[in-house]
């Protein structure tokens, strides 16, 4: 009788083993779903998009920074327009500072059309003078993402160098322009002959 039992008990294991596999199996499994592609809501500061170009003149570097914001962060600044001056000089001068440059002539415009401002100066010592050539320096000053430097620019010409990247979270794009064509460049500066 022990021995009749042993044999049902085994064979109810065994049953209960096969239907613990096949139940496992067999039962319907949730796909996780797909990670869905979310649209970025604007930078806490409003600037939805910068277009900065730089102009070598002599020994003169010509800034324009065109940055496009919400129309409500617009509209604030277009309010205060005296204090967005000041505050983009005043950290601006600070950080060109930090590498023994300097800023004059600055112009600023909004345009309530495009929501954009657009700041232009000149900088310099930014630029210095060997023999036969210039070499234009950028250290850091362009406010470049950590990482990117002058190597990720693409030459569009013989004498312009082009990037576009995204500064926390807002779309950027940089173009340098020289005079004569470009000779070369490192991280942070750009070689080229004087003119004729």
């Amino acid at each position: 009788m022990v021995g009749k039992f042993k044999a049902k008990l085994c064979q109810l294991g065994i049953l209960l083993l096969v239907v613990i596999i096949v139940g496992g199996c067999a039962a319907p499994t949730e796909a996780p779903p797909l990670p869905r592609e979310e649209e970025k809501p604007p930078p806490v500061t409003g600037e939805i998009k910068r277009i900065v170009e730089v102009g070598a003149v002599e020994q003169t570097l010509h800034y324009q920074r065109q940055s496009f914001w919400t129309v409500g962060r617009f509209s604030e600044l277009s309010v205060n327009k005296g204090e967005f001056e000041a505050d983009f000089m005043s950290s601006f001068d600070s950080n060109l500072a930090e590498h023994d440059l300097y800023a004059q002539n600055y112009e600023v415009s909004f345009d309530e059309p495009s929501s954009s401002t657009k700041v232009t100066c000149h900088i310099y010592n930014g630029i210095s003078k060997s023999r036969d050539r210039y070499t234009a320096r950028f250290e850091k000053w362009l406010s470049l993402p950590q990482g990117f430097d002058l190597l990720d620019f693409h030459k569009t010409s013989l004498d312009t160098l082009y990037a576009e990247t995204e500064v926390e979270g807002v779309p950027v794009t940089v173009t340098l322009h020289f005079p004569t064509p470009i000779t070369g460049n490192c991280l942070w500066h750009v070689w080229y002959p004087m003119p004729h």
